[in-house]
């Protein structure tokens, strides 16, 4: 257990409920990137379950999702799907279109079982089980999850480097969860929609959505995705920034902190893509599905 400097009494309800809880105390928040790879470095199981605090999976949950991975060594991860308010869909995995937007897919919607059958990019940090030997594989200078990020849109990147290094990632959907979600995305995905939904989040999160967006675009995508791709990417990247200068004027110090530590993403870049086993073609697919 990591205890991210707690101010109550959380450690010592911990203790009191078992003596056998190894805890992690940090003297202060070291936020969740980090935190999370504290726990990490502690695992010895050969899967780990990332579980958001206000989500819940029925009993049989883990048993379908160990059998999945399983069936093939190169999973890297798998998932189901997560529901709101009993009928709606939080998400089934993450999606990716061919501006590099990413987002929970079917957020919003009812499930008719409309993506059962369809491949995911990638996984939610809030619910998925991983092989520790992918993630293990994955790690940068010892870090799974990106301590730059701090928080937000680690999972984009998680996903990304699970797939650039060949581990396959897939959506079960016999297995299903739900989400107490604070605040709800709506489903209409317009420009008009998304702005308002934006100014539901902190501005903490906003910076840090903006800039490690970014980031993991620098980091993972191959070069001639982003040459095919320029246009759909550009025009988005644009429309953002546009927003943000007339409405969001706060969150511009997002794109400073972006270019202050680009060097040191264009290094990890160079990791990457020195270990990718799979051709731009393969994670284009994946980012049109």
């Amino acid at each position: 257990i990591v205890d991210n400097a707690s101010s109550d009494d959380t450690v010592q309800q911990i203790l009191n409920a078992t003596a056998q809880a190894e805890i992690i105390q940090n003297e202060t928040n070291v936020w969740f990137s980090k935190g999370m790879n504290q726990a990490l470095a502690k695992v010895k199981s050969e899967f780990v379950l990332f579980l958001n605090p206000d989500a819940l999976l029925t009993p049989e949950s883990l048993s379908v999702l160990g059998q999945a991975i399983n069936t093939r060594l190169n999973i890297g991860a798998v998932t189901g799907k997560v529901m709101r308010h009993g009928k709606k869909l939080d998400g089934f995995g993450v999606a990716a279109t061919r501006a590099r937007q990413f987002y929970n897919r079917g957020e919003g919607e009812e499930d008719t079982h409309q993506y059962d059958q369809q491949k995911t990019f990638g996984v939610s940090g809030g619910f998925a089980l991983f092989r520790m030997s992918a993630l293990r594989s994955i790690a940068i200078q010892g870090e799974i999850l990106d301590e730059d990020f701090v928080a937000y849109k680690d999972d984009v990147d998680l996903s990304y480097r699970l797939r650039l290094a060949g581990w396959d990632i897939l959506t079960i959907p016999e297995v299903v969860g739900s989400h107490q979600r604070t605040i709800d995305a709506p489903h209409n995905r317009s420009d008009q929609s998304k702005a308002k939904n934006r100014g539901r989040f902190s501005l903490e999160v906003r910076r840090f959505s903006t800039r490690n967006h970014l980031w993991t675009l620098v980091k993972n995508e191959p070069w001639l995705n982003l040459v095919l791709d320029f246009p759909w990417i550009a025009w988005y990247e644009f429309k953002k920034f546009a927003y943000i200068l007339l409405a969001d004027q706060k969150v511009l110090s997002a794109y400073g902190q972006f270019w202050l530590k680009l060097p040191r993403m264009i290094k990890k870049r160079r990791w990457i893509q020195r270990q990718r086993k799979i051709s731009p073609k393969t994670l284009r697919q994946v980012c049109r599905n």
